[in-house]
């Protein structure tokens, strides 16, 4: 079945990799209107080859992936949800693939597998940012601490 939905997402790899450009594009995101294009397209493209590596091997393979795709991304300063942005075209247009060009008796389960895969990476986006959120919370709780102290010292002064 992994193997069905690879050859036919990978026969459309082109189109899938135009069309989440374009969603990109179009998305209320200004980041993605103002990074060369040229280096988003590279970016979407590898997006895309990673998720069907994963869909032919482990969906593990993608986690891994948009996890360090997440970081790369957080220390670009982008925001989750143009990170999620990202991951939401990827499967709105997989799953059209899947729709239009799957053999009836195929359709749930690629739509499933689809969905799981991405699922999974949403997962570890959301995760990887909310302790990456923790972290930048706990270091500026100490820098606010260390601040009052230096205050109160030089009060002493």
């Amino acid at each position: 079945m992994a193997k069905k939905l690879h050859k036919l997402l990978l026969k459309h790899e082109e189109e899938l990799v135009e069309s989440i450009v374009a969603g990109l594009v179009a998305s209320d995101s200004t980041r993605y209107r103002e990074i060369d294009p040229a280096v988003l397209r590279e970016r979407v493209a590898g997006l895309v080859g990673a998720f069907l590596e994963s869909i032919v091997g482990a969906p593990e393979s993608f986690v891994a992936f948009v996890h360090r795709l997440t970081e790369e991304r957080l220390a670009e300063g982008y925001y989750l949800h143009e990170i999620q942005t990202a991951l939401n075209v990827l499967d709105e247009q997989a799953c059209a693939i899947a729709l239009e060009r799957s053999p009836e008796d195929r359709v749930d389960k690629h739509l499933l597998r689809i969905g799981r895969t991405i699922s999974r990476a949403k997962d570890e986006l959301a995760e990887r940012y909310f302790l990456r959120q923790q972290e930048a919370d706990t270091r500026v709780a100490a820098l606010e601490q260390r601040l009052q102290e230096l205050g109160r010292g030089s009060e002493k002064g």
